[in-house]
């Protein structure tokens, strides 16, 4: 994704043309089917994308060239998938994360042995699978499930503990809603790679909610939330956001066996982050990959480029002839 021709790496103008390229027409042709069922877009939903994806490009490639022949099966677990199209609030269609996961293998010759996508939204999920079946299907097998992640989780791990699978599994929920320890323990601890959308300053807000409230009972509630997530007490003493996510990463790299990790934050109009966290298993150069995701990805979206992605997108609409700022050169 970083590379031009030659071997030059790109420039920030050619690389968010090329991915948006890739949502903006991925998302056009699988919005030709049931065009009223799409997804909501936030201004954060682009960067989430391009960060599950890009991991896709590195993932696939070393998992086909060293796994595979060892009778591996190659899978990607989208547990949280949505209809597969965003809508912007201009009506751009953005692809999803599981077709554009699933087109990023295939775009690199390396697609998935098994696709498993969970949406709870009954009818998203019906979407999803026609969009799939009928505008990108690159894997050998497809499964499709419409519950809540508890539930999901034990159908999921029954289908990889099938045979040898090594998968990339992305759990990426709105906020803690339908997050809890005895669903996401089972997925975190698959073999293979796991990325998870992380909120930090909801889980501050929840600390401080079950301490300041401890007479109402969401409080009590909230206590139990955080007390499942982080483990019994854990989180009682951790003061800011950054503390309590820490606390559940080393809870991760603890009890689920991943060998490394790395986070980039995603800033929101309102100034609250949210925390795109990778989990790799224990391969070659693990670390060095993991940092180099970290680093090339935060260049891209902390650039000019990154930082006004609505102007991007209204120049790709036609809404806006060129972006004549200096800047854009770049």
């Amino acid at each position: 994704m970083d590379l031009a021709r030659g071997g030059r790496k790109k420039s920030h103008g050619e690389f968010w043309e090329e991915s948006l390229d890739f949502f903006v027409e991925n998302g056009r042709l699988l919005r030709e089917i049931r065009p009223e069922c799409t997804d909501e877009y936030n201004v954060r939903s682009i960067l989430k994308l391009l960060c599950i994806k890009y991991w896709a490009g590195i993932f696939s490639p070393i998992v086909h060239g060293q796994l595979r022949k060892l009778g591996y099966r190659i899978a990607y677990v989208d547990s949280m998938a949505g209809s597969g199209v965003t809508t912007t609030k201009k009506s751009d269609p953005l692809s999803g994360s599981c077709p554009s996961v699933m087109l990023s293998a295939a775009k690199h010759n390396c697609p998935f042995d098994l696709v498993i996508a969970n949406e709870i939204n009954p009818q998203k999920a019906d979407v999803l699978e026609e969009r799939i079946r009928q505008k990108v299907q690159t894997s050998e097998e497809l499964r499709v499930f419409k519950k809540n992640i508890l539930d999901a989780s034990n159908d999921i791990i029954n289908i990889i503990h099938e045979r040898r699978t090594i998968s990339y599994m992305v759990i990426d929920p709105e906020g803690f809603k339908g997050m809890n320890w005895s669903a996401l323990k089972p997925l975190l601890s698959c073999k293979g790679d796991a990325m998870i959308t992380w909120f930090e300053h909801e889980a501050l807000r929840l600390r401080g909610a079950a301490l300041s409230q401890k007479e109402f009972p969401q409080a009590k509630a909230d206590r139990q939330k955080l007390d499942d997530l982080f483990g019994p007490e854990t989180w009682i003493n951790a003061t800011t956001g950054p503390e309590l996510t820490a606390i559940f990463i080393n809870r991760v790299l603890r009890e689920c066996g991943k060998a490394a990790f790395e986070k980039v934050h995603i800033r929101g109009p309102d100034g609250k982050y949210i925390v795109m966290i990778l989990f790799v298993g224990n391969f070659d150069n693990c670390h060095k990959l993991v940092k180099d995701w970290r680093i090339n990805i935060e260049n891209r979206i902390n650039s000019d480029h990154g930082s006004d992605i609505s102007s991007l997108l209204d120049v790709k609409a036609g809404r806006l002839a060129t972006l004549s700022d200096p800047r854009w050169s770049k």
